[in-house]
């Protein structure tokens, strides 16, 4: 419900605004149409995760004016063109709220009559495409050196919270700030420690170094708690400022540390319970009261350094610093247990005016996901050009998560499970609220079975480059010949950090140890006449030329070339053959085997499983949900979230509540989709209802007029029957109960009775 209270009037008297491109424009009327469907499945009554708000006006204050408006004439009249912003007022005299914000879609019109235009929200900023690579709940290493001093499996934590969240950025919506060009480190916390700029170093939880971060939730979605993760910053950078900045929830009630190592500097901003510090190789140079502050950042210049908070919180001081020639190298964030924070970013900003843009930053996109916990998935599939509005679909359809776009503009994320469990903002009574209301009760509404089918991750990974992904055919290329191979994951499969170089045998100081250990890429092959051979990649000649282009996160090209070949002899892309004699560091169980050889440090293949299914003894036909690959947990939790989400399914399904399509009241601007609402008529309907608010028609012209859908969540009667009566121990006979009076009349004797 959006914030302020309402004018209360015998008589509510409301006024409009319309404004085009920050125009304000006078209309005839206009109607809007919002909807939220996505918290049930399409089976049981809900629909399309995604939903769309649209609308309709007609311009022109004064009906019986007839115009000449055309869009080849501007002397005509001002008519607005496809794709102008629009945004909807209404006020009831004292505060305004916000209706609709979205763009002209189709403006039309009739000469001699009204012009109009059908309007729409952003949804199409949705088609972005989203790229990125597979995920596992434990990571491999990042390094691939067994005597690397981070040698180890990082714990990021990860679920479908990180690909809404992704899919919301690269359409311009953001829980945390958005990145720039001067971005070397951009985490973020939605959904997974994995950062979007920059790489993971370690991560774990501070009290456990096998287990992810403590997760909680806030407004705009995620925050992090019992954290340690240590990233490495992107290149190149330049030699501008250093600046920090995180974002820190209301419940933040710890320490938070972000050490950024540049040089022999350590540059640390120190988000506590109640202040928020500077540090420079461990001393405090600067601090403010944090008042109740979101966002923080914190500026390391050459001299001087600058604090800030969204607050108003402001703190400098003088320093030596000596170090921005350096590139950062290295970023710790630690907190404990009651830290909570989000949105991680490092930067050069080069110049002023790029300082402190995270300080004024509100979110446009916020979610929760309720039950869907973020870090409680083994593997998630990787995403690649699959356009945001798809990947969200994906995710609401599976987790009964709906996704819209609210009356500001906001881009909105919520489970069921956390929309039912919402406060109630309003209750509207038929005394006073409550015009008309019409109810459904389908059969479809109730099932006798509920199912599941999910793809199950069946993991393959190692420390190092050793999961082999892909080989290549034995092919015999003679002089000029050009063999080209596309190398990608087959259907039903993911790779996770493919090898992006490898090793070539044959010429002086190859990496046979590498090689006959199974570490990382073989390239190369055998020149031979059919009876003799060699390396074909000697340093004393090179007959074989071959390039390795990594074309996305998990597609590259692998290209070899013969060149230089004597006659009778060929290039064959295999190793040696089993039948060799001569002196190689080659171990013989890698004789024999065809080229490339492309490895990973894991595979997830994709199975689809059909979970046992819950009889709910309802009457109407059995159902299956699909589940996808996201709801498969992890651990011990691996169906826990299936099992609640089916469980919910199952209650809804067996309990059959009727709906409420068309709910007529008097109109409240404050409500929006996803508010949860009681519905009150003690008296005249004898019951109480529960419900959440799934779609809202407005209209204003002569008057502003309003309808509702609800979702019944639960109903309570206020009457008691003979049944009940006698049960609670009234032990009286019909006869004796209607003895204690009101005394009985008929319909006539009612009315006589109230006429008189």
């Amino acid at each position: 419900m959006q914030a302020g209270s309402l004018v209360t009037s015998t008589v509510q008297a409301f006024t409009s605004r319309v404004l085009v491109n920050g125009v304000g424009r006078e209309v005839e009327s206009w109607s809007i149409g919002r909807d939220l469907q996505g918290d049930l499945p399409s089976g049981l009554g809900g629909g399309n995760g995604v939903t769309q708000a649209t609308a309709q006006v007609t311009w022109g204050a004064n009906k019986s004016v007839q115009t000449n408006h055309n869009p080849w004439n501007p002397s005509t009249g001002w008519t607005p063109m496809p794709g102008d912003r629009v945004q909807i007022f209404v006020s009831d005299g004292v505060t305004e709220w916000v209706q609709f914000t979205g763009a002209v879609d189709s403006p039309s019109g009739e000469i001699l009559s009204s012009h109009g235009a059908s309007l729409i929200d952003d949804i199409d900023k949705l088609n972005e495409p989203v790229n990125y690579p597979a995920l596992l709940a434990t990571m491999p290493p990042l390094n691939n050196s067994p005597s690397g001093e981070f040698f180890t499996h990082r714990f990021p934590g990860i679920g479908a919270a990180f690909y809404a969240n992704l899919a919301a950025r690269v359409s311009g919506f953001y829980s945390t700030p958005n990145r720039v060009s001067d971005t070397i480190l951009d985490c973020p916390m939605q959904g997974s420690m994995m950062p979007l700029v920059g790489d993971l170093l370690t991560c774990s939880a501070g009290t456990s170094t096998t287990q992810p971060p403590l997760t909680g939730f806030t407004s705009w979605g995620d925050v992090i708690g019992d954290v340690s993760a240590r990233f490495i910053p992107a290149t190149p950078q330049s030699d501008s400022p250093v600046q920090i900045s995180l974002m820190i929830a209301p419940t933040h009630n710890g320490t938070a540390r972000v050490e950024a190592t540049l040089g022999a500097k350590v540059l640390v901003l120190v988000a506590g319970p109640s202040t928020i510090s500077a540090e420079i190789d461990g001393s405090q140079v600067a601090s403010v009261p944090r008042n109740g502050a979101q966002n923080l950042a914190l500026v390391f210049r050459d001299t001087t350094c600058e604090l800030r908070t969204n607050t108003g919180g402001l703190a400098t001081a003088t320093i030596s610093n000596g170090a921005l020639s350096s590139a950062v190298t290295l970023v710790h964030l630690t907190g404990d247990a009651t830290t909570r924070v989000a949105g991680l970013q490092v930067e050069r900003p080069q110049g002023a005016g790029f300082e402190f843009r995270q300080i004024s930053f509100s979110p446009t996109y916020s979610f929760s996901f309720g039950t869907s916990r973020v870090f409680t998935a083994s593997a998630l599939p990787s995403a690649k050009n699959v356009p945001a509005i798809e990947l969200l679909q994906d995710i609401s359809d599976a987790l009964m998560t709906p996704t819209w776009l609210d009356e500001a503009g906001k881009l909105r994320t919520a489970s069921a499970t956390a929309l039912y469990a919402g406060p109630t903002v309003a209750t509207l009574t038929t005394l006073d609220n409550i015009l008309g209301m019409e109810w459904s009760n389908d059969l479809l509404m109730r099932r006798s079975k509920i199912s599941a089918k999910y793809l199950l991750p069946v993991v393959s990974q190692r420390r190092r480059y050793a999961v082999t992904v892909f080989k290549g055919e034995s092919e015999a290329l003679q002089e000029g010949d050009a063999h080209e191979i596309l190398i990608e994951p087959e259907d039903g499969e993911d790779w996770v950090m493919v090898d992006p170089a490898g090793n070539t045998i044959g010429p002086s100081g190859w990496n046979s140890a590498a090689v006959n250990a199974g570490d990382g890429n073989v390239f190369g092959g055998i020149y031979t006449d059919g009876t003799n051979e060699q390396y074909a990649n000697l340093t004393s000649q090179n007959k074989l030329v071959h390039t390795y282009t990594k074309l996305d996160h998990d597609s590259f090209k692998y290209k070899a070339t013969a060149q230089g070949l004597e006659p009778g002899y060929q290039v064959e892309t295999r190793t040696l053959s089993p039948n060799f004699t001569g002196v190689t560091a080659l171990w013989l169980s890698w004789w024999g085997e065809n080229l490339p050889i492309i490895r990973a440090k894991g595979k997830i293949s994709w199975k689809e499983t059909i979970k046992a299914p819950v009889d709910t003894g309802a009457p109407g036909p059995a159902y299956e949900h699909d589940f996808g690959a996201w709801a498969t947990g992890s651990g011990v939790q691996e169906t826990n979230i299936m099992s609640t989400l089916i469980d919910g399914i199952a209650q809804i399904a067996s309990a059959g509540i009727p709906r409420v399509d068309h709910l007529t009241v008097t109109p409240d601007p404050r409500l929006q989709l996803g508010d949860r609402i009681k519905l009150s008529s003690e008296d005249f309907l004898g019951v109480t209802l529960d419900a959440v608010i799934v779609g809202i028609n407005s209209a204003f012209s002569d008057s502003y007029t309003q309808s509702l859908s609800v979702r019944i969540l639960g109903a309570t009667t206020t009457y008691t029957t003979y049944e009940e009566f006698n049960a609670a121990g009234g032990n009286l006979t019909y006869e004796q109960w209607q003895a204690l009076g009101p005394v009985s009349e008929t319909y006539e004797e009612f009315n006589d009775s109230t006429q008189n």
